[in-house]
């Protein structure tokens, strides 16, 4: 059952929580503007709408949600990972473009 719900632009945002004896859990959702339906990579105890939003971003900016293989984690994506990889996708978005090298 889904406990938040909230837009970010296109976006539709739903948070279920699991609760437990000893802990409570957030899955967090997000149904893209064509329809698809993605579990965010992002930790389930303390879910910040910053991260959330800044996942949205990147989807919007770059075509894909972050995963840990992306930033090479063994456990979820947090904040600092995402904002790195996002200057880092920035400024290589052009590479190879034409067969041309940007610095």
């Amino acid at each position: 059952m889904v406990d938040k719900q909230y837009d970010v632009g296109l976006y539709h945002v739903c948070i279920e929580h699991d609760f437990e004896e000893d802990n409570s859990k957030a899955f967090t959702e997000v149904i893209t503007p064509d329809g698809n339906v993605h579990l965010l990579d992002i930790t389930p105890y303390w879910p910040s709408q910053k991260l959330i939003l800044r996942m949205i971003q990147f989807h919007e900016r770059f075509g894909y949600f972050v995963t840990r293989q992306e930033v090479g984690s063994g456990a979820p994506v947090t904040l600092d990972e995402i904002n790195k990889l996002y200057k880092e996708a920035d400024e290589h978005q052009f590479d190879n473009v034409d067969g041309k090298i940007y610095d």
